[in-house]
């Protein structure tokens, strides 16, 4: 916390939180059902929560903290409206921002291509200066490939959600992941304390 030099000695003032927007991309209603299971394990701490169909990219740049949300469709390929806007991605400044992402996909059914959007969205914002958070470990999953692994093969890079053939780990994986994204995204906003002479 940064130290108030109006106030009493030993007293601090708090820093601004972290501002939180959760943008998704939806076709069948799943993965926004998702975006709004997790809104409601993050409020109010959340400051918006948006249809990327309905939004410009731009307002991507206008918080801290973007929680992205994309399923898979068909062999690997991105979803509509995350599609529209892919190329606009790269016009975006996002140095100093936190990215966590979160997919949809279908392992029984397209085991090699498990969450492939995911990986591209993230490719292609990690290109404009974004620092990711919410990894999510590959365990409990049975899939072939997926171009949304970290480098190190062990970790998704954001949550990987199936409700096709995992439905009933949809709850537990968001409440854990809600839990695991205050926590990283608390220490990379964590302030210092500074010394007033």
């Amino acid at each position: 916390m940064a130290h108030d030099a109006n106030s009493p000695s030993g007293s601090y003032t708090p820093e601004p939180r972290p501002s939180i927007l959760i943008a998704w991309g939806s076709s069948t209603g799943y993965t926004e059902e998702v975006a709004n299971g997790l809104y409601d394990r993050l409020e109010p701490d959340v400051d918006a929560i948006v249809d990327i169909a309905d939004t410009p990219v731009e307002t991507l740049e206008d918080f801290d903290v973007l929680i992205l949300g994309i399923p898979t469709w068909h062999v690997g390929e991105l979803q509509d409206d995350w599609e529209d806007c892919f190329d606009q991605l790269l016009k975006l400044d996002l140095s100093g921002k936190l990215v966590a992402l979160f997919g949809c996909g279908d392992a029984d059914g397209y085991p090699h291509n498990f969450q492939d959007a995911m990986g591209l969205l993230w490719r292609q914002v990690e290109g404009r200066g974004a620092s990711l958070v919410g990894k999510w470990p590959i365990e409990g999953y049975d899939f072939q490939q997926s171009e949304a692994l970290t480098p190190d093969g062990n970790h998704f890079v954001g949550l990987a959600i199936d409700e096709h053939s995992q439905d009933e780990l949809t709850a537990e994986r968001l409440d854990r992941w809600a839990q695991q994204l205050r926590t990283e995204v608390g220490e990379r906003f964590r302030p210092r304390e500074r010394v007033v002479a």
